[in-house]
């Protein structure tokens, strides 16, 4: 859609030629080629920005973070309203550890997902993680081996002949429509809930150095398109996906629902927790941004303790 668009937003001045994840440098490589210039802009998980920034972490989104894309949009964007409402503009701590790496943020939540699992085996107890091997990425595979799991990272393409070999037992890859649109549940006939993130996101950055040759309409109407671009897909995809390919699974493929209440539920909010406190170790602005968070999340009336994220 951006390719038709923003030529006709801004009158012919600017025209974009997109790319598929791999086509230019491997998505793990992403940060570094923005930062040098290699690629002008991407978009990405920046949970693949950790090794070289750990907060980008916290950004992507904390084990029972956050609740509601509304929520991370205004955590992100929200300013203070007089006498009602305090701000948070944690956009403008990311922009400045993004611009030590000379790099542009141009919009947090171009996409926003759950990042839950599907498996191979039942998951109905905590305990039932013991031993189980997962695939998934950042501080899911901190959380899933305080729950007992093995994590490992591989690539998209290779898990599908993973779990149909027991390389794999689990996974996860976005939300129950990513997972389903990769045919994981001819494999996985258990959907495991409630999400580990509930809004997990996609981020778009450039280069600084190109971002501040364009004049600042430009750089509006471009911020603007993107911001506007990923709310569509977001709905479309993700909040619509979800439910629908939920439906598909468990009606015509056999898939079943699993989900941890109850005791079960707060100890893996626990394990989250700790991943909280850890990360929030690894700098000064960690631990601002988990300290954020926490007193967000109070605001909006969710309790922060054992079974009460």
């Amino acid at each position: 859609m951006l390719e038709e668009q923003l030529p006709i937003l801004t009158d012919g001045r600017v025209k974009m030629k997109l790319y598929w994840s791999g086509d230019l440098v491997k998505s793990t490589d992403i940060f570094e080629a923005v930062s040098t210039g290699m690629i002008q802009m991407a978009g990405w998980p920046c949970i693949y920005g950790m090794g070289i920034l750990p907060e980008a972490g916290i950004e992507y989104g904390l084990p029972f973070g956050l609740r509601e894309q509304g929520e991370r949009y205004d955590f992100l964007y929200g300013r203070g309203l007089p006498n009602l409402w305090k701000g948070f503009r944690a956009i403008d701590i990311y922009e400045g550890l993004y611009n030590e790496q000379n790099i542009h943020i141009i919009s947090e939540g171009v996409d926003f997902w759950t990042s839950s699992f599907m498996s191979t085996k039942p998951i109905t107890k905590a305990s039932d993680m013991e031993g189980i091997k997962i695939r998934c990425s950042g501080l899911m595979m901190e959380w899933a081996e305080k729950m007992g799991g093995e994590a490992t990272f591989i690539p998209g393409e290779e898990i599908y002949g993973a779990l149909s070999t027991g390389v794999l037992d689990m996974l996860s890859w976005g939300g129950a429509c990513s997972m389903y649109l990769m045919g994981f549940a001819d494999v996985c006939k258990y959907l495991d809930y409630p999400p580990l993130m509930q809004t997990s996101h996609g981020t778009m950055i450039a280069n600084l150095d190109t971002w501040s040759e364009l004049p600042p309409d430009l750089q509006g109407i471009i911020t603007l398109a993107f911001l506007q671009a990923g709310r569509q897909f977001t709905q479309h995809q993700n909040l619509t996906g979800d439910p629908w390919s939920i439906k598909m699974m468990t009606e015509d493929m056999g898939v079943t629902f699993c989900e941890l209440t109850g005791t079960e539920l707060a100890i893996a909010e626990d394990a989250g927790l700790e991943v909280w406190d850890e990360h929030a170790a690894a700098s000064p602005t960690a631990a601002l941004l988990v300290d954020m968070i926490k007193e967000y999340m109070e605001l909006m009336g969710y309790s922060i303790g054992t079974a009460g994220l």
